[in-house]
């Protein structure tokens, strides 16, 4: 999953992350980084120019009209407005990054600054005593952050899949 700085809103930049990785996995047809995350903001309806705030719910359409406008139809979008671990362990395993828009997000191992309201790609997990989800946040472009899964007051995941037949 590529690492994608902040552009447009923490929502688009974290799509822009997900569809980035399909694009090197066989999915060829997007765009550039920043205009594909240009797109994402306005196909979800991203306050931008603004303070880059996306309504969580309007991910997953966003995301689906930015696969239709590169001839991906097969790919939708949805939004999971309870994540579970074992979902997250799903995903993962079948090697799908989602976006994980969270509230009162907690703070990431060697991070000073809570989450709170943010969006980010989440590519990865740690399954031990503590059950971590492996992020990247649209903040740092070369760091991997580990987040105690729960740690924030609600979350929704947006899962892409390839949807054949």
């Amino acid at each position: 999953v590529p690492y994608y700085p902040w552009r447009d809103g923490c929502s688009p930049t974290a799509a822009g992350m997900v569809l980035g990785y399909w694009d090197t996995h066989g999915y060829s047809n997007f765009p550039s980084r920043d205009y594909l995350i240009d797109e994402l903001a306005e196909a979800m309806g991203t306050d931008w120019p603004g303070n880059g705030a996306t309504w969580p719910w309007n991910i997953d359409d966003g995301i689906e009209t930015v696969c239709d406008t590169y001839n991906y139809p097969s790919f939708q979008g949805s939004n999971d407005y309870y994540v579970s671990w074992s979902e997250v362990k799903t995903e993962v395993n079948a090697n799908r990054p989602f976006v994980l828009s969270m509230l009162n997000g907690g703070t990431a191992i060697g991070c000073s600054q809570d989450y709170g309201e943010h969006s980010v790609t989440c590519m990865g997990y740690y399954d031990g005593s503590t059950d971590y989800v492996l992020l990247h946040d649209t903040w740092s472009t070369t760091t991997t952050r580990y987040l105690a899964f729960g740690s924030w007051t609600g979350a929704m995941s947006t899962w892409v899949k390839y949807v054949t037949g």
